[in-house]
């Protein structure tokens, strides 16, 4: 398993979806190139589904998406 695949926000939510969510707690970031830790036994959830939105989506749609799913946003 490759983890985040370097951190893109859709390998992280692919990632969710295919093996679960773990709190930070449990495996937190540490911004080391290392073996991948994480475990099953600690998952809390998996991400249900995932989408893109793009430069010039208008604030409205982005309240929309918002009401839905958790967003993350790459500057």
């Amino acid at each position: 398993m490759g983890g985040c695949q370097g951190g893109w926000m859709d390998g992280c939510w692919k990632m969710g979806k295919d093996h679960g969510i773990m709190t930070n707690d449990d495996y937190p970031y540490t911004a080391k190139h290392e073996r991948c830790k994480h475990d099953y036994n600690k998952v809390w959830g998996f991400v249900t589904g995932y989408k893109q939105i793009h430069e010039g989506t208008n604030i409205s749609e982005i309240k929309a998406v918002l009401k839905k799913t958790p967003l993350s946003i790459a500057v």
